[in-house]
């Protein structure tokens, strides 16, 4: 054998000569003077042609053709090398993908089998084996779609894209009633939705339909396509019984006693009843003072109400029982505790505005309520030397902790809060001398917390300097209109936030 010291560097020596050692069966031989041959020449084609020839493992085979096709996207041998080559290396990693998924090595199985498909990627057995391994129903399903594409009637392919779709459809399922006891209703009839659009036929999942609709007639079509699709359901012809009698006669039941009401039979089963005949309750969330001064209404009827519609309850995260709740408290001139539930409600039906409207006045009224009292004599006992309060009102926990350390700084006592809600809470312990106030917030935004601030009497006098990321001149108006004091425009100097803080914050003589 000749030696690598012998062998001559010249390029076309190099070719030469390994093309000879090739035909008279010497690949060692010939794989090194190729090799340095394709070394010294890249471009060659013939020298990469050649040096695919004599290799034995198939991955390094078709680098080496992929090489001649980069030079040559037409070359004959190459094109057909190759594609023989791709064949043969998917079977071999079909072959040992199988093997790993017979003896339980899903992982590995996955990873071979997925290699496999990148050889010849125009094999439905690949592209099956790879979703029978798949780990996640969505996967599952990609895999079976690339099988129907390449042939439609596939019948283990259309087998295995049923079961995967009830598998997907089901774990949709799951991802929806956790979003619906978070509170996000939406998200969850979006994720239902996609779940149906995977099982039709779902029984579980049209049930849950039903429940997270609020309109009488889509409740009946959903219930009616449980029974279709399982007749022997005995909760879904139960509740379309029951729907169906409510749609044929319009009696209109109170939410808190139950009682029926059938005079105004003409009344549209989705219109607001203000008032319970029977029981007395005020019903309706727009007229608060009606509610909570509600001194007509039946106070035995009022607690077996709030007793049934706690043992009652079918569905923790259902916010129409909080709803109730929430009224019966009120009705009952408990306002902390209609407070509470309707808050929960608002929590889980986070799009209700005139519930939201509510809950943010009560929760006013109640700062109101917590502070009138003390309010009267407070400035008179504070000594001018003592330190003036400060109330930061922002959810950036930079801004807030920034403005602390500098007004601190300069004498002033900070109350922060991350939001208006907090704020409202905070305002319940004592009454600031300034208010800053950020406009952004989430729940509660702060326009809507300067109107509450300005409309309580206990706090009307207190300045409110409104703080925005903007220097908009319909900014300040809206402020304005909202009865704040000033402007500030962040980011700000701390120079401009100590002067506007001694400005405003002066107390009374």
């Amino acid at each position: 054998m000749i030696e690598q010291a012998t062998i001559q560097s010249t390029p076309t020596s190099s070719l030469h000569d390994g093309v000879a050692a090739a035909k008279r069966g010497d690949k060692e031989l010939a794989r090194q003077l190729l090799g340095q041959a394709a070394e010294q020449n890249p471009r060659s084609e013939i020298a990469w042609l050649w040096l695919a020839s004599v290799t034995e493992p198939l991955d390094e085979r078709l680098n080496y053709l992929n090489q001649v096709l980069e030079l040559n996207p037409t070359n004959e041998h190459a094109l057909a090398w190759a594609a023989a080559a791709k064949k043969s290396l998917f079977k071999t990693l079909l072959h040992k993908g199988a093997a790993a998924a017979k003896a339980g090595d899903r992982g590995e199985a996955y990873y071979l089998i997925l290699q496999a498909t990148e050889h010849d990627p125009t094999n439905e057995l690949g592209w099956l084996w790879l979703a029978s391994v798949a780990e996640s129903p969505q996967d599952r399903l990609a895999y079976v779609e690339r099988v129907l594409q390449l042939n439609p009637a596939n019948e283990r392919a259309l087998a295995l894209r049923a079961t995967s779709s009830k598998q997907l459809a089901r774990a949709l399922l799951q991802m929806a009633a956790a979003s619906s006891k978070a509170g996000d209703r939406e998200q969850a009839r979006a994720t239902l939705q996609d779940a149906l659009g995977h099982d039709p036929r779902f029984e579980e999942g049209w049930i849950w339909q039903a429940y997270l609709t609020d309109e009488p007639l889509d409740k009946v079509s959903c219930y009616e396509i449980v029974l279709e699709i399982n007749p022997a359901n005995e909760r879904a012809a139960a509740a379309l019984s029951a729907l169906r009698a409510q749609l044929a006669a319009p009696t209109w039941h109170c939410p808190l006693c139950l009682a029926e009401d059938a005079e105004d039979a003409r009344t549209s089963l989705d219109q607001e009843r203000r008032a319970c005949r029977a029981c007395g309750a005020v019903l309706a969330l727009d007229d608060l003072d009606a509610l909570t001064g509600n001194h007509q209404v039946d106070v035995p009827k009022m607690r077996e109400a709030i007793a049934r519609l706690l043992v009652t309850a079918t569905q923790e995260d259902d916010w129409r029982l909080q709803h109730c709740l929430g009224l019966a408290h009120l009705n009952l001139r408990q306002t902390a505790d209609g407070l509470t539930h309707l808050e929960a409600a608002l929590r889980l039906n986070p799009a209700d505005e005139k519930l939201r409207r509510a809950v943010a006045e009560l929760s006013a009224r109640q700062v109101a309520e917590a502070v009138a009292a003390a309010r009267v004599g407070q400035h008179q006992e504070r000594g001018r030397n003592e330190q003036t309060i400060v109330m930061i009102v922002d959810d950036s926990p930079t801004v807030r902790k920034l403005v602390t350390i500098k007004l601190e700084k300069h004498g002033h006592r900070v109350v922060a809060a991350s939001d208006g809600m907090e704020a409202l809470t905070k305002l319940q312990e004592e009454v600031p001398d300034l208010v800053l106030l950020d406009i952004n917030m989430p729940r509660l935004d702060g326009y809507q917390l300067c109107k509450l601030i300005k409309s309580n009497e206990a706090t009307k006098h207190v300045p409110v300097v409104m703080l925005s990321g903007k220097d908009g001149f319909f900014d300040k108006m809206r402020g304005r209109v909202a009865g704040s004091t000033a402007y500030m425009t962040k980011p700000f100097d701390p120079e401009t936030l100590i002067h506007t803080v001694n400005e405003y914050c002066k107390r009374p003589a």
